[in-house]
Parts: structure tokens; sequence; C-alpha cells
């Protein structure tokens, strides 16, 4: 795998000069079929793809990451949310998406898992803002 350059939305590259605010969710498979080493290029992917990510940071324009997991049931692990002030940066970011473990279950229902992400993530519960550019990495 190479490195992740930039991440594309529909307007373009994800930086500040949007000067609209993105809530950027991972919706990630950690189910037991999974093998340990592919889990591990899942997180290695993630964590690059946060350093990718301009502006992490709790001002009024910055973006702010989510990662729900899911394998017979979804779990949030963190939302919008989950992090602010200082705490709100990638290193650690990265920090809680390295701690990340695989759900039981080899069942993959992604179904109910993107409902889950809409309602619990992408939504003012999840920590969601109205005025955000919203994107979901499956």
């Amino acid at each position: 795998m190479g490195i992740l350059h930039c991440v594309y939305d529909m307007d373009g590259c994800l930086s500040l000069a949007h000067r609209r605010p993105l809530d950027f969710g991972f919706l990630v498979d950690s189910s037991s079929d999974i093998r340990p080493s592919d889990w591990e290029r899942i997180l290695w992917y993630m964590r690059n793809t946060i350093d990718a990510l301009q502006n992490i940071s709790p001002a009024r324009y910055g973006t702010r990451v989510g990662v729900v997991s899911y394998a017979s049931r979804p779990r949030l692990h963190f939302d919008f949310n989950f992090l602010w002030g200082p705490n709100l940066n990638k290193e650690r970011l990265k920090e809680l998406v390295s701690s990340l473990y695989r759900l039981a279950g080899t069942d993959r229902r992604i179904d109910t898992a993107v409902d889950f992400v809409r309602e619990n993530l992408f939504s003012s519960r999840g920590g969601a803002r109205p005025n955000s550019r919203r994107v979901r990495v499956l």
C-alpha cells in the first residue's frame, strides 16, 4: 500500500479552504474473519488517513473524526464529540485507532452498521455539525 496523500470528496481535496467543518467517519469491518495481519493493515490505513486530513482541531472549522466497527453488531468506538480541546489532535486520534479491537462474530452485518452510523455518528447525537461536510469511509 502507498501512503495516502489526500482524501477527496465531491468538492476536491479536504482542506480548510472550504471554510466548512468536516466530520469524517470510519466504518470498519472488525469481524473475527479478518486475519490479524489484515486488521493491522486496516488500522495502518486509518492512521495514515488521519495524517492526511487537514485541520484536525476543536476550532470552529476544525475536522472531527469518529469510528464505528461492525461484525454481527456495530459498535461506536468514538464519536465526533469524544475529544475536545487540546486532546483533539492527530496524535491522540491515532493512539485511539491503534487501541481498537476486533469484535466477536463472523457475521458481517454492514446493513445494520450503515444505519447505525447514520443514526449514531452522523447525527446530532454523534456530534455531527449541521453545516459540516460529511465523509464516511468504509
